[in-house]
């Protein structure tokens, strides 16, 4: 089981990576969709040849078989990206759900730091506070969205003293 600070680590992670997750997501889609459309043209079956030449003793695939595995290994890897897309947006919408649920000058400090790459200083003078403030209130924010997406970590509520 992750530590507590192990989610901290992996929301800024995702932050940080936010706007690459978009555009992979975009560039998957893309690529789906040509590989789909080269499923459609693809010819599942090929013609057969019939000669006087006796079949058999070839390791090689037929074009029948051969076309037939390339339409298959085609077909695993559109599946395979598809996951891949659903894993991003379900992380991109973790993201977005927490992000939606810090005050405003919170989600201000996130966005900026880790989405729009801005320094502790920018964020600091643009909001009117100092360099310290924003990145101490930058972090708390990350802990709020580590807790949103992956539960309240466990703390201890009173101290237990033996005899």
């Amino acid at each position: 089981m992750k530590e507590y600070n192990d989610y901290v680590a992996t929301v800024k992670r995702w932050l940080k990576n936010y706007n690459q997750f978009k555009i992979t997501i975009e560039n998957l889609n893309e690529e789906i969709r040509a590989c789909e459309e080269m499923q459609e043209l693809d010819v599942t079956a090929g013609i057969a040849r019939y000669s006087d030449m006796p079949g058999g003793g070839f390791s090689e695939l037929g074009s029948v078989e051969s076309s037939a595995a390339k339409h298959e290994a085609r077909a695993e890897h559109i599946e395979s990206m598809k996951q891949s897309v659903q894993a991003i947006e379900r992380t991109l919408r973790k993201i977005d759900r927490s992000l939606n649920g810090l005050t405003g000058i919170e989600a201000n400090l996130i966005t900026g730091h880790y989405i729009e790459r801005k320094t502790w200083a920018e964020l600091g003078n643009e909001n009117f506070y100092t360099e310290k403030w924003a990145r101490v209130h930058g972090g708390r924010a990350v802990k709020k969205m580590s807790e949103m997406i992956f539960g309240l970590a466990p703390s201890q509520m009173a101290f237990v003293f033996a005899r």
